[in-house]
């Protein structure tokens, strides 16, 4: 990928390499609209992209005569971006820790076209999802022995300060990066307070967002400074006694999107057009069964949910259903034997307060937001998308351990999901098929399935993404039954 002469879409020049090479190396460019008349991006995109990568080969040219030519030109920024990419694998290798997931997940990453085309080309969005994946490293916890638990601790100072600038960084290289970020943030200030009451929970959620929203408006105010400085046009009587104009470019660019006469220059798309094309063009079959996966959540979030406030309300322990609670089954001539539960309940009927449920929705939050509210834009390219690579990696990941498939002997595939009880670890298989198969399931092979973001499965051969969304919309249709 890094030595493809083509181009995708001419933004990846026009709005980055080529700026920054006039800049660095002070070569004749026509600059687009973006950096002239109206200032709608930020100077720090363009140096994160481009930029420095160019300050490196100018004085490695000055210093060790390195000759310049196009080719590095072109293939640098590319490079660049190739080593930036492992911080997704990162993210997704933490998010998968952190909520008990097999690591194999880093195929479905691996695997996504998106990651391979899109995220190394220079693009503004190619940074949104860095920094999507560089927040929700900051915000997931870092031991992947102990779960994310109701009784999780608080998000330490200089995390809260990191995740607050990265996002203000985000908005300033795009500023729909609020949108995908405001569900890690507010994940963030709750994160580890769940166990907290009344006054307790309010300081402790104000101090936390005190210290985000700080650092955050600092990294701003600072932003704000060097994009003024690098634009530099004096006007004629100074702003705050600078000697220049206050250029906020996340606030530029909101005032020309918002206007639909500004958008029909570069086209208008129904608004269905990220959902219903954008989505499954982007991610394949993984966008279908993330959505049935999400209906099936909320479903079962609201059943669990009634449960725990009407015990709560009656001062009673909650009550589960025996299925979902960390008893232990077992299996004698064909009917499924459950012994009282010892331990908490299973993670699908904890309450919604709690770490891994609210590190779900936090996920879930940088899908379904950015997607209503770009939405609502009459423009919708497909690289809008591109930052919920991570988040639906991780999401889908959790839909093929939770729901079986069918392994290359033809039988279930077993899912095993790891509860903490007062006496260890149990493992327990879950089968939407029902536990008369379990004892069966367990002396057949068990094979692991990894499949594809873009439709590039690495599985066996009777496990295929259409047997995976059946199984969805099966369970989800007896759920619901």
């Amino acid at each position: 990928m890094i030595f493809q002469t083509g181009y995708i879409h001419p933004d990846e020049f026009f709005q980055s390499s080529e700026v920054a090479a006039a800049d660095v190396f002070d070569l004749c460019t026509q600059k687009p609209w973006e950096f002239t008349s109206l200032p709608t991006r930020s100077c720090l995109a363009l140096y994160m992209l481009s930029g420095v990568v160019f300050k490196l080969l100018r004085w490695a040219h000055l210093l060790l005569n390195v000759p310049l030519s196009s080719a590095w030109l072109l293939y640098l920024p590319r490079a660049a971006l190739v080593l930036e990419s492992f911080t997704l694998d990162a993210a997704v290798f933490r998010a998968s820790a952190a909520l008990h997931l097999p690591t194999w997940l880093l195929l479905v990453l691996a695997s996504s076209w998106p990651g391979f085309v899109l995220q190394l080309r220079t693009f503004s969005n190619a940074l949104e999802a860095l920094f999507l994946a560089v927040t929700l490293l900051i915000v997931t916890p870092l031991d992947r022995r102990s779960p994310v638990s109701t009784q999780a601790r608080l998000l330490s100072t200089p995390r809260l300060a990191g995740a607050g600038s990265v996002a203000a960084a985000g908005a300033f290289v795009r500023f729909t990066f609020v949108l995908y970020v405001a569900p890690m943030l507010t994940y963030a200030v709750l994160q580890g307070t769940s166990h907290l009451r009344g006054r307790e929970w309010m300081r402790a959620a104000a101090r936390q967002a005190g210290v985000l929203g700080g650092a955050l408006l600092g990294t701003c105010l600072a932003l704000v400074l060097l994009d003024s400085a690098y634009f530099a046009q004096p006007p004629s009587s100074p702003t705050f006694g600078l000697p220049w104009r206050l250029q906020v470019t996340p606030w530029n660019s909101l005032r020309y999107n918002a206007d639909p006469a500004n958008l029909a220059r570069h086209g208008l798309h129904p608004r269905w057009v990220h959902a219903m094309v954008n989505l499954p063009m982007l991610f394949g079959p993984l966008a279908v069964a993330a959505w049935i996966s999400a209906l099936k959540g909320l479903w079962q979030a609201a059943q669990c949910t009634g449960r725990w406030l009407l015990s709560t309300e009656r001062g009673d322990a909650p009550s589960y259903p025996p299925e979902l609670s960390t008893g232990a089954s077992h299996q004698e001539g064909g009917v499924g034997i459950h012994t009282p539960p010892t331990g908490p309940p299973a993670r699908e009927c904890l309450p919604p307060s709690s770490g891994s449920e609210a590190l779900r929705w936090a996920l879930w939050g940088s899908v379904v937001l950015p997607l209503a509210g770009l939405s609502l834009a009459p423009h919708q390219e497909p690289r809008f998308l591109l930052p919920m690579m991570v988040p639906l990696c991780v999401l889908r990941g959790e839909a093929l351990r939770a729901r079986p498939l069918q392994d290359s002997m033809g039988g279930p595939l077993p899912c095993h999901r790891h509860d903490n009880t007062n006496n260890g670890s149990a493992s327990r298989l879950v089968n939407s098929e029902g536990r008369a198969r379990a004892a069966h399931a367990k002396s057949r092979r068990h094979a692991v399935i990894s499949t594809g973001v873009a439709g590039s499965p690495f599985a066996s051969q009777h496990a295929t993404w259409s047997d995976l969304v059946k199984n969805d919309l099966r369970g989800f249709v007896c759920d619901v039954a």
